[in-house]
């Protein structure tokens, strides 16, 4: 038994009528196309990780557990440090610029949680794009520059 096995809350199990049952971890980035022969396998797991007995499969242990499908909570807690450790890495690093731009803000989503519920529809103008670019210009010698 695996008593200490947990199947993540970072998976999403669904069917595809394209291409049939896939599997995604959005903590470890991993994405499976899973065989019907093995969905009764991973449906099982998900159902109760911690009775599944991989001793007769070993390799599926290591590919689930790798790609953190299933996980010990003291592995899920790891994970979770390292994508933080990851980000202030990125954010406290020189190399690069990251940008978070938002040209206007004429969204037509009409998401009910959108804090930008009552503002006025404006968009960018030619005076701030040129501000934008001589922003950017200034950082001489950045390895990358990363605009989302």
């Amino acid at each position: 038994m695996n008593t200490e096995l947990k199947w993540s809350k970072y998976n999403f199990l669904f069917n595809s009528e394209k291409f049939g049952h896939l599997l995604y971890n959005s903590l470890s980035n991993c994405f499976f196309a899973v065989d019907e022969e093995v969905f009764p396998e991973i449906n099982s797991i998900r159902n109760q990780p911690e009775a599944y007995d991989f001793s007769s499969q070993p390799e599926l242990f290591f590919q689930l557990h790798g790609a953190k499908i299933v996980f010990s909570e003291r592995d899920e807690e790891n994970a979770i440090n390292v994508i933080k450790l990851q980000r202030s890495f990125i954010r406290y690093n020189s190399e690069g610029l990251l940008l978070s731009l938002a040209p206007n803000r004429g969204c037509n989503f009409n998401c009910s949680y959108c804090y930008e519920k009552d503002r006025r529809p404006v968009r960018m103008d030619e005076r701030v794009e040129d501000g934008i670019i001589a922003f950017i210009e200034r950082f001489h010698g950045i390895r990358y520059l990363s605009i989302v």
